[in-house]
């Protein structure tokens, strides 16, 4: 009987192993095929996404330099051995590579179009990668190509201000996190670190949402909603921040600012005024023709003038923790008033920066479709219930990349306060960074949506 069992299974065995092995082959072969197809797809939107950069960089007829230009070329004319450079008139990120492109014009557009180019494609990349159903990757893939041909992300190629870098950065800082929540690895962390430090000494603010991530992850790893070793980033992230901080102290960055909430919004209010004047701010009549005016008004009369030379001490001595402590007691101002200004933080204008010759690539409702500007308090409401679904279902659950959109979303409305308070000039544009990850989160979390949808319609 036994001999008998072991016969049969002796006959059968060659064509069941070679039923399997067919079945295995074909299984392989179609997985390959998919994978050379998907990889075939990203390569040829690729390229067609880097002609449209370069086509519409070479339309333009110049590089546009603005009076913050020459700040940025003098600190790059500077030796590394020089302290100013690393501790100047603006964080040194962007000198640096400007030093590295011999301050060139013609170089750093054609460096700021690369590094745009590289970093939304892998952004994109990964961001795909994040998506489960192979059919969808290229999609997404697509969709986030197109986002970064919105005007507000290319206009400024073709220009020498910090603005392209910064953006660069942060998208390859969004794609360090994504590949981060793929699976810890010590290498990952440090890219992630270093492209947080990078992009900190860009923009001042840029450290504060450093700052803000690290008070996220220490929070989540409070309540064990993320893995404890987060916090040994959270920790280096708030080293980072107090270097920057260090840095912007000695360096006075903060004072042009300073002067332009003190003409353009304390002196207008009396309540205002009189609350500084408690805190030892010199009222005097010579401050008080400032009322209105800019740090570099009049031939920087702030800085110039003699008879304000009392208000200058008082300044550069108490003037930064009078203005936090002022932020502090009213909170009603500091936080209501840039929900206030939902256009002006979400939505500016900001082609009068175009270069001469710069024309937008996506246009009418496409635009608007892909980067909404109509309305942004709706958008807001919008992402605040998008927001409290997505975390009353704890979609992290099934896809850990969910994480990122989310963490994207809960940085909007303090960004976006740092930047309303920090500076009344030139709102706008200090405001861009906010308003391209905002939108950009919420479509990261419409295609994982659909991504986990899909997934469960078809299983």
């Amino acid at each position: 009987m036994v001999n008998s069992i072991w016969s049969s299974m002796a006959k059968f065995a060659p064509h069941a192993w070679l039923a399997l092995s067919e079945k295995a082959i074909t299984k392989f072969g179609f997985e390959l095929a998919s994978r050379l197809t998907i990889s075939a797809v990203y390569i040829a939107l690729f390229v067609v996404y880097s002609a449209l950069r370069l086509a519409n960089l070479f339309v333009i007829e110049e590089v546009r330099q603005f009076p913050d230009t020459p700040v940025y070329t003098a600190i790059a004319s500077l030796s590394f051995w020089n302290p100013h450079f690393w501790v100047g008139p603006r964080p040194w990120t962007v000198p640096l590579f400007y030093k590295l492109l011999g301050n060139h014009p013609t170089s750093i557009a054609l460096f700021q179009l690369s590094l745009s180019i590289i970093s939304w494609g892998l952004l994109a990349f990964f961001v795909a990668r994040a998506v489960r159903l192979s059919r969808l990757k290229p999609i997404v893939f697509g969709i986030i190509l197109l986002f970064s041909l919105s005007a507000e992300i290319i206009l400024w190629d073709g220009i020498m201000l910090c603005d392209s870098i910064s953006l660069s950065l942060m998208a390859l800082f969004i794609a360090g996190w994504l590949w981060l929540l793929e699976g810890w690895d010590l290498r990952k962390v440090a890219l992630v670190v270093t492209l947080a430090f990078l992009w900190s000494f860009t923009y001042d603010t840029n450290a504060w949402v450093v700052l803000m991530i690290a008070a996220i992850l220490l929070a989540g790893a409070a309540a064990r909603r993320i893995q404890g070793r987060y916090v040994l980033i959270a920790s280096v992230f708030a080293v980072i921040f107090a270097m920057n901080d260090v840095s912007a102290n000695r360096a006075r960055r903060w004072v042009v600012a300073f002067m332009n909430n003190v003409g353009m919004r304390i002196l207008p209010s009396p309540e205002k005024t009189a609350y500084f004047a408690e805190l030892g701010m010199p009222v005097t009549p010579a401050l008080m023709q400032r009322t209105e005016k800019k740090a570099w008004s009049d031939n920087w009369a702030f800085f110039k003038d003699p008879a304000l030379q009392q208000f200058r001490d008082w300044l550069y001595t108490y003037g930064k923790s009078s203005y936090l402590r002022f932020l502090l007691s009213h909170p009603s101002i500091t936080t209501l008033e840039p929900l206030r200004h939902p256009e002006d933080l979400l939505a500016p204008e900001l082609t009068p920066y175009a270069p001469v010759g710069f024309s937008p690539m996506l246009r009418g409702v496409f635009a608007e479709i892909i980067y909404p500007k109509k309305w942004p308090l709706p958008w807001v409401w919008a992402a605040a219930i998008v927001l409290g679904l997505t975390i009353g279902l704890r979609t992290w659950r099934y896809n850990n990349a969910f994480l990122v959109p989310l963490g994207l979303i809960l940085l909007v409305y303090p960004h976006a306060t740092l930047i309303w308070h920090g500076d009344p000039n030139e709102i706008g544009r200090h405001a861009l960074q906010v308003g391209v990850y905002f939108r950009l989160a919420l479509w990261i979390l419409l295609l994982l949506a659909a991504d986990a949808l899909l997934a469960r319609v078809t299983v």
